[in-house]
C-alpha cells in the first residue's frame, strides 16, 4: 500500500563515483510490486487519505451504507 510514511528522504547517492543505482520514487516502486501504474498507486493513496479525512464517508465504507 502507498503510505505517505513511505515517502521519506532518502540518503544522498550521488556523492560517490561509479554508482549507477539509482533511488526509484515510491510511487513507482509500489506499481512494480504489484503490477499496476504509478498514476493507479497515486489515486489509491489519494483516495484512502480522502476516506482517512472524512469521518462519515470512512463510516459509510465500513458500514456499507450509501453517503
Amino acid at each position: 500500500m502507498y503510505e505517505e510514511t513511505d515517502k521519506q528522504q532518502g540518503k544522498r547517492n550521488d556523492l560517490t563515483s561509479d554508482q549507477i543505482d539509482t533511488k526509484l520514487p515510491t510511487a513507482k516502486r509500489i506499481a512494480d510490486e504489484h503490477g499496476v501504474s504509478p498514476a493507479t498507486v497515486k489515486r489509491a493513496a489519494k483516495f484512502a487519505r480522502e476516506v482517512d479525512e472524512t469521518p462519515e464517508f470512512k463510516k459509510a465504507m465500513f458500514q456499507r451504507v450509501p453517503v
